[in-house]
Order: structure tokens, then sequence, then C-alpha cells
């Protein structure tokens, strides 16, 4: 049946073999360009396609980092910080409650400050308004979990079930929002990948500014607007102040020409960390105190400032719709960041400025205060400023600028993060290790054919012929997926192209059997191919699972590898079984007396 149906096989063959051609000729073509032409489709993603005719797709095979040279971080969350967020996000959502039911409480209280981010407590005045409120937040706060009470008190800490949910909804916003925030670089073959429970790896082959890269990828760009709280004076009641810290206030104007006072702590910028420790549980539990750059005068060295603002957080960078540079006037061209929101977001910054006329609201960008103006009338346009501020060049600002216009439209970063590693790899090391590659490919591809022409001679060259085939699969796979290539994906290549000769192998050692035992050539071929296929499908599913092992629970460069390998096992089943099989057929078609294996 099989001599029957090799005309039909073969044309199946020569199909598959031309879809191959017409997926891998755009990969050809990036490696045959010169490196003017290479460095251009690099840094612009859209100009490889005037290298490309029209009807050819514009998928290839990307070449890795150790092979082009690159960008390679690794960069961990701060998912206590994303869990702090979380829990504070619903206190505030509580304070709210509260106050429209006018419920007898003490106020909600955040217990960051006591090491405890995912935890927050409530203070009722009487027994009513506790078991009353208590029902409430058992019906409606199912992200809540009760871990304790003290008299009027409730402890509810995020439930385990959320926190899970959080930790991983952190992780993954964070590849989105560095993935958005790379397509904006116009970086061509980025790779982000999740690693472990809490990080993330990236990797940009061909990138040469990895300042620049740690810049845009690592700020948080978290975006916040909350009210100062001008009236409460608790600074001037806090005890045991610091020497190089002092007690300022400042006077303003408000429209209708009544001055409020500004109360801070200014400190040497140096003493940051020791300021937020001395305030450790010194603010109420209604206020938040953060942190601002002082103006700096001429000889000082760099200041910075307290800020009392109300503890809900009025309004955030994610009602945010767009933001892009513009320049003050032409008498003073400073840069800055002009911000629009959403339709909500407009709603929510008219109606909160509406009531707060006469009233500072903080601009709070990575958890640093940038201003604090005064609310002077309504804003109903939606839209604000961001400045940039400082003793720096006018060029600085307007690059600062840009990269702030561009972390922010791309969205903020749900946590913050650490960057756990980072190197950088030379586009002429890159060069080395592909002609290295290339080099032990080739040595080791010329042995195996001479191995196998000395050993099986017609079956050799077919075996070959069939490795070669694999090959030519494999990247076509992986230029039809845009897929990478790098130095351990390459060993995976060389690894199925060993599973493959290795299947012909068994196979022409069947059939040699099969002759050398009486029967015809013809019945050799189908004896051998049916004796051998089940130990090869064994050998390869085997192999399979540890591949797919591998690329679950692996990472980078091992999933490379267990990508290569998969997609070559695949192939290998293809043309060790049936490509031979169809040359084979073709080769025994006639009667023959002898084989030549």
């Amino acid at each position: 049946m099989h001599s029957n149906t090799w005309p039909i096989r073969l044309a199946f063959v020569i199909a598959t073999i031309l879809v191959g051609a017409y997926f891998l000729y755009p990969t050809v073509i990036y490696f045959t360009l010169d490196d003017a032409a290479l460095a251009e489709v690099r840094a612009d993603k859209g100009a490889f396609a005037k290298h490309v005719p029209k009807w050819a797709p514009d998928g290839h095979v990307v070449p890795g980092l150790d092979l082009q040279g690159g960008v390679h971080m690794v960069l961990g969350v701060d998912l206590d910080k994303a869990i702090a967020d979380k829990a504070r996000r619903i206190a505030s959502r509580m304070r709210d409650e509260l106050a429209d039911k006018k419920v007898a409480s003490e106020g909600v209280e955040h217990l960051i400050d006591q090491g405890k981010g995912d935890r927050m407590r409530v203070t009722f005045k009487d027994e009513a308004a506790l078991k009353t409120y208590e029902a409430d937040i058992a019906e409606n706060y199912g992200d809540l979990a009760e871990v304790g009470r003290a008299g009027l008190a409730i402890t509810y800490r995020v439930h385990p079930d959320w926190v899970r949910k959080v930790k991983t909804d952190a992780v993954d916003q964070t590849i989105k929002t560095i993935t958005n925030r790379i397509d904006k670089m116009h970086v061509t073959e980025p790779s982000i990948t999740k690693r472990g429970n809490d990080q993330v790896q990236v990797q940009l082959p061909g990138y040469t500014n990895p300042d620049e890269a740690k810049s845009l990828i690592g700020r948080t760009a978290q975006l916040e607007f909350q009210m100062c709280d001008d009236d409460n004076d608790f600074l001037t009641r806090v005890e045991g102040l610091p020497e190089w810290a002092k007690l300022e206030s400042r006077s303003f104007q408000r429209r209708d020409g009544a001055l409020g006072n500004d109360i801070y702590l200014e400190f040497p910028e140096d003493n940051l960390a020791e300021m937020r420790a001395f305030l450790l549980g010194k603010v109420p539990a209604d206020l938040m105190v953060k942190y601002g750059h002082e103006n700096e005068r001429v000889g000082e060295a760099k200041k910075m400032r307290t800020y009392t603002l109300r503890a809900d957080v009025d309004l955030t960078g994610d009602d945010l719709v767009n933001a892009q540079v513009a320049m003050g006037s032409p008498e003073q061209p400073t840069p800055y960041v002009t911000l629009e929101f959403s339709a909500t977001g407009k709603q929510i910054f008219a109606d909160l400025t509406t009531k707060s006329v006469g009233k500072r609201m903080a601009i709070v960008l990575e958890d640093i205060v940038d201003s604090a103006p005064v609310i002077n009338e309504p804003i109903t346009g939606g839209s604000a400023q961001i400045t940039m501020g400082g003793s720096r060049t006018r060029d600085e600002m307007l690059r600062d600028a840009n990269q702030l216009a561009l972390v922010l439209k791309a969205g903020a970063l749900p946590a913050p993060v650490t960057f756990r590693e980072e190197r950088s790899v030379g586009p002429s090391l890159g060069r080395d290790a592909l002609e290295e590659a290339k080099v032990a490919f080739a040595v080791g591809a010329a042995l195996v054919l001479v191995f196998m022409v000395v050993m099986y001679k017609v079956g050799g060259l077919i075996a070959m012929l069939c490795a070669l085939l694999n090959i030519f699969f494999v990247l076509a796979v992986l230029s039809f997926a845009n897929g990478t290539l790098s130095l351990p994906g390459i060993a995976g290549l060389l690894l199925t192209v060993g599973m493959a000769v290795d299947a012909n192998v068994i196979i022409n050692e069947r059939m040699r059997e099969e002759f050398q035992s009486g029967k015809t050539a013809r019945a050799a071929i189908d004896s051998g191919y049916s004796s051998a296929f089940s130990a090869i499908l064994d050998s390869n599913v085997s192999t399979a699972l540890a591949g797919v092992v591998c690329l679950q629970f692996g990472s980078g460069p091992v999933q490379n590898f267990a990508t290569t390998l998969l997609i070559g096992i695949a192939s290998t089943m293809f043309t060790a079984v049936f490509v031979s099989r169809v040359l084979f057929d073709f080769y025994g078609r006639k009667d023959r007396e002898s084989l030549a294996i």
C-alpha cells in the first residue's frame, strides 16, 4: 500500500517544504542584512517590512541576547507593597462608608506603621455601632478576614485567597506594563517573562543603553492626588525632633484673601530614611505624611520637606488617558507634563476641586510630592500638570519630561520593583558567540554525515537529508511564531538532530536485520518501519515530557531550550518516520535485489 501511494505522499512533503520556505524566507533576509540595515531594523519595528517582498510575512527568527548582545535584567516585584496598597484602598473605602452611614466610630487605621501592611483596625464608639457595621463588613467585604478584637476595636486582614490573587495580579500587571513601556520605546525583539513567583525577566536584544532602559522600566510611575490637611498641626506636638530637622511654617494666600498655614519639617535629603523612621507611629490614623523636594537655594545642600495629607487617595493615575510634554511661556520655556483624565477621572477631579476651593492639593508621583498648588477655583476641564523643577539644564528637564510622559501613558506598575540582576552583553561578544555556534553546528553535522554515510550508505544519506529537513522545519516554525533562538535553543536544535538521526539508525538497523533474514528489499523496508515505530515513539514522548517540565518550570534559557526541543521532537516524528519512509519507498519502488544500508 505504501509503495502505491508514495507519489501522493511525496507531493505532500514537497508542499510542506514550500510552506516552510515561505515562512523561513524573511529569516534568511534578516540574517543577510548588513550592519547598518540590521541596526535600523533593531531600532524600529516597522523598518524590516521594507526589506521583504509584500507577499512575504514579516515574522522571522529572533537571535537571542547571547547572540546579538543587549540588556538583561531581572526585576523583583514588591508584593508586600501591593498587598499593603490593597489594604489601604479597603481602609479608605471603609472610612467613606462609616462617614456616609454616620456610624459612631473612632476611625479606620491601616496598620502599616506597625509592620502589618495587610491589616486594618476599625474602632467604634459603642457596642451598637460595632454590631451593626460588623454585619455589613461580613456581607460586603469578602476580601477581609477578622483576626482579632479588643473592646470596641476589630482587626481585619486581607483574606489569604485575596492575598494570593493580589500577588499573581501584581506580577502579571507588571509584565503587561513593562511590555507597554518597551513597545513605546520602539525596541524590537524584546522578551518579557515571568520568573518564579515574584520576578520578571526582561531581555532587550540589540539595545545599547542599559541606563535608559533601567530608568524607563524600573519607575513605578504611580500617580496620586491627595488633599493637604493644613488645618492639622500635629507636627508642632511631635517631641524629640532630630537636630538635622527643623519645624517650619509658611503662609499661603487663598482666593478670598485669607491666609493658610503650611506647617512642615525640613531636613537634608540624605536623612529621608531617618525621617521616615522618626515619624513612624507618630502620624494620626486619618493622616499620611509624604515627602517632597524643597526649593533649592544657591550653595545649600539639597533639602526635603514633609507634607501632611489626608489618608484617602482621591484620584490616581488609573484614570489618566493621556500625558504629553508641553513648554512654558517664551520668556521661560520650561518643559512640563500635561495630564488628561478619563470621563470618570474628570468628574472626580471636578467634584474634588469644587468642594476644596482654597485648599491645597498634592500631586504625588512615585510617593514623592511633586507640587501642592492651592485650588483657586473648580477645575472642570479634567487636566493638570507636573512641573520639571530643580536646578537642571533645559535639555535634562526635557528628557525627564519625555520619559515621565511615556511611563504615565504606559501605565503605573502595581508595586515597586527592584533590579536583582543586571548585565549587558556587547554586540561583539554576541557576534563571537554566533560565529562559534555556526562552527560547532557545521562541524557536528559534518561528523554525523560522515558517520551515517559510512555506516548506512544510501540509508545514511536519507537520514542526513531528513535531519537537515528537521532543522529546516524547526526554523520555519520559529520564524512563523517570531520566536527567539539563543545558544541554549541551538543546543536544543542539535539535540533534536541527534534524535532524528537516532530514529533513522533504529530504522536502518531493523531493515538490515530483516533483509539479512531473507526478506526482499520491499518487505524489509515495510517490516523495518513497522518494527521500529514503537521504539521511536516511546523515546520521543519521554523526551517531550522532560521538555514540557522544562518549559513549565524553567526560565529564560531553559525555556528557550525546551521550546526548540519540543518543536524539534514534533518535526523529528514527521521527518524521521514519514519523510524518510517516502524516500525509501521511492528508492525501493522497484523490486531491488539488495539494500544499500
